[in-house]
């Protein structure tokens, strides 16, 4: 298999090249395909009601109100968004998330979501990014737009940027985490990975 794919990406036999260009116009397109199948998605008048990051909305809005974050995430959607079915349990966050999601209260739920999107479109790539980077030293833009459409591309990112997860996050810090100890700044890794895991344990 290894052989394979290496003659795939290195070997400049005419079919070998046709197979390369097939092969990344397929990875784009199906990138392309899933990031319309999300937007579709989201202007679902239902979607917000399916939204992790709406744990942590409702966390903030707890805590400048004086309510208790850890209670039922049921009963504070009832307070701040209005009565609908939602998860019966406490929000599974750290108390650090309720302060750090603090700004995500001054935008309406529907731009929350919108916005959200965006700012994890933008951490997929940057994370295309920092990947060139700890793969060749620099910034390789054409690899990292391959990339970008691969993560895309891949059901996993799909869901998590559907559902509005802090999984893209995580990563995002873990691997700049990786490019400043590559830069040898110490302190700086060490800082973010702490971040990292005070946003959620199991980084």
């Amino acid at each position: 298999m290894r052989q394979i794919i290496d003659n795939l990406f290195r070997s400049k036999a005419p079919l070998m090249v046709v197979l390369r260009y097939v092969l990344v116009a397929l990875v784009i397109l199906m990138g392309v395909a899933r990031l319309r199948l999300i937007l579709v998605l989201l202007v679902s008048p239902a979607t917000y009601q399916e939204r992790d990051i709406l744990q942590e909305y409702l966390m903030a809005k707890a805590l400048l109100s004086g309510v208790n974050p850890y209670l039922p995430l049921q009963e504070l959607a009832q307070l701040f968004i209005g009565k609908f079915p939602y998860l019966p349990h406490p929000a599974p966050y750290p108390p650090f998330i309720a302060i750090l999601s603090i700004p995500l209260t001054w935008f309406s739920l529907n731009q929350l979501i919108i916005g959200w999107f965006i700012f994890e479109v933008g951490c997929l790539a940057a994370i295309s990014g920092m990947l060139t980077f700890l793969w060749k030293g620099r910034v390789d833009w054409v690899r990292a737009i391959f990339i970008l459409f691969l993560l895309l591309s891949w059901y996993p990112v799909m869901v998590d940027l559907l559902y509005g997860q802090l999984t893209i996050l995580l990563t995002t810090l873990l691997l700049a985490a990786l490019v400043a100890l590559r830069n040898n700044h110490k302190i700086l890794a060490g800082v973010i990975i702490g971040f990292s895991v005070a946003i959620k344990m199991f980084t």
